[in-house]
This record gives C-alpha cells, sequence and structure tokens, in this order.
C-alpha cells in the first residue's frame, strides 16, 4: 500500500504490474467497500493480460483519511463531483496523463462524473454494475441515519451478495466493512448518490469515451436494468451481461469480469 495526498487528505492505493506496458487501468470501488475488494480482478488483469493497474480507496473508504478529519482542507459534502475531482487529483500525483477507468456501483456513478468533466483524462470507460442514480426512499435514508452502523451495512451487503452466499462470509465482509468505512462518509455518500443530487441520465447521451457496461442480470442491489439503461444511453456502448451474477462481481465473477475487460482493452 502507498499514499498521496490529494485535496488535503491522504488517498491509500495499491499498484500492479508496473512493469507492464500500456495505458494503466484503475479500479474504483464501491460504497462502504474498500480497494481490497478489486485486488481479484486486479491480479487477473495483471497476470493473464498483462495489464498495469491501481485500486484507491476513495476518501472516507478503506485505509483513506476522511474528509470530516480534515475540516479546513477537504470538501465535506462527498459528493459524486467531489469524490470524482479526488480520482483525478489521484491521477495526477501519481503522474498518469491518460487511463482506462472501472467503476463499480458508487465507483461507477464517480466514473461517469469523470467522463463527463474530464473525458481528456480517460482512454476507455467500463461500468461495472452500477446506475444512473440510486433509488432509495426518504423513509430508506432516515431510517439509515438511525440505525447502528453494522445494521445498515449487514441490509446492503445481504443484497450485494447472492442469497445462498455462505452466512460467514458475508457477515465477515460487514463487520470489516464496518472498521473500514467512515460512517459520515458512507451517510453523506449514500445521500448524494440518490436523484435529489445526482442523475446521470440526462448527459450520458453526450459522453465519447469508448465504453462497456458490465450487467449482472442476478443484481439484487441496483438491478440489471440500470445497466441496461446506462448502455442505451451513451453512444456506442457495449453491454456485457453476467447470466446469474450478483452485485459483487469484481469478487464472485472476477474471472468473467477480466475476460470482459481484457477484450474491450485488446489486451
Amino acid at each position: 500500500m502507498t499514499k498521496t495526498k490529494v485535496n488535503g487528505v491522504e488517498l491509500d492505493y495499491d499498484e500492479f504490474g508496473a512493469g507492464n506496458a500500456g495505458t494503466p487501468v484503475l479500479l474504483q470501488h464501491g460504497l462502504g467497500s474498500q480497494k481490497k475488494y478489486m485486488e481479484p480482478l486486479a491480479r487477473i488483469l495483471v497476470d493473464k493480460y498483462k495489464l498495469h493497474v491501481y485500486t484507491l480507496d476513495l476518501p472516507g473508504f478503506g485505509l483513506s483519511g476522511r474528509r470530516e478529519d480534515n475540516p479546513a482542507d477537504a470538501d465535506q459534502s462527498y459528493s459524486l463531483a467531489s469524490l470524482a475531482g479526488d480520482l483525478v487529483g489521484f491521477l495526477d500525483a501519481v503522474g498518469i496523463k491518460k487511463v482506462h477507468l472501472l467503476g463499480h456501483s458508487m465507483g461507477g456513478m464517480v466514473a461517469q462524473v469523470v467522463a463527463k468533466t474530464a473525458p481528456e483524462r480517460l482512454e476507455k470507460l467500463i461500468l461495472l454494475a452500477t446506475a444512473p442514480f440510486l433509488k432509495i426512499s426518504g423513509v430508506e435514508l432516515a431510517l439509515a441515519k438511525v440505525v447502528p452502523f453494522k445494521t445498515l451495512l449487514a441490509m446492503a451487503f445481504k443484497r450485494s451478495f447472492p442469497q445462498d452466499h455462505p452466512k460467514d462470509e458475508v457477515e465477515g465482509a460487514v463487520a470489516e466493512s464496518a472498521r473500514c468505512t467512515s460512517r459520515v462518509a458512507y451517510l453523506r455518500t449514500m445521500a448524494q448518490m440518490t436523484r435529489k443530487h445526482f442523475c446521470s441520465e440526462p448527459w450520458l447521451p453526450q459522453l465519447r469515451v469508448p465504453t462497456l457496461v458490465i450487467g449482472c442480470d442476478g443484481d439484487r442491489q441496483l438491478g440489471y436494468e440500470a445497466s441496461q439503461a446506462i448502455q442505451s444511453a451513451i453512444p456506442g456502448a457495449i453491454l456485457y451481461t453476467i447470466k446469474g451474477g450478483s452485485h459483487e462481481a469484481q469478487l464472485l465473477h472476477a474471472e468473467e469480469v477480466a475476460t470482459a475487460v481484457g477484450k474491450f482493452l485488446g489486451a
């Protein structure tokens, strides 16, 4: 793990296949997750396709710093726009002019913003199990603020994994997320993902970055139809469907995701 300071916050990242040639790939995690869960996919992309891969913990997640600990230096909203700014700032910090960007779930929403605001930094875009906005009611948002954080995470992870997934593995993922995720970051980012604050539908048709959308038809978190909607909105976008796939595709279907990504990148 390596750290670099961006917008007043220390960001933690890992680099794989540094000696491999070509445009690097950045794998961006989702809400309540961290770069650790992108590592299986990263290693396949390096070993099988000889790619140069980065994984990054966004502010408030994993081993990166938290905005609320640096009130004078960082945007406290945890908006998708601010997170996109952090991602671009990371590229600047490590000297990457152009990148292949893969965003999962929330990370896919951040990636959509980067494609809109800084398209010159992207060679290709991969949107994995994501959506144009988060469908959640005001009642659910209000409830999220009062239930114990671990309970909130358990509710989310239950939808992210298959119903028959080993209970101990899901509980382990919840416990680790509770340790490594800022509750402030989680709640504020979740609110910022809702249609009130973020909706990419109006501007997705304006994107011109070559795009692969990977959807899972068993996604109980954001829904397969969200991936279909994104693909139909972005000109020339390709849709790859993981049959029977669940939301945590980067973990549960890493080989299939890597194959789709490798083919799309021409690796």
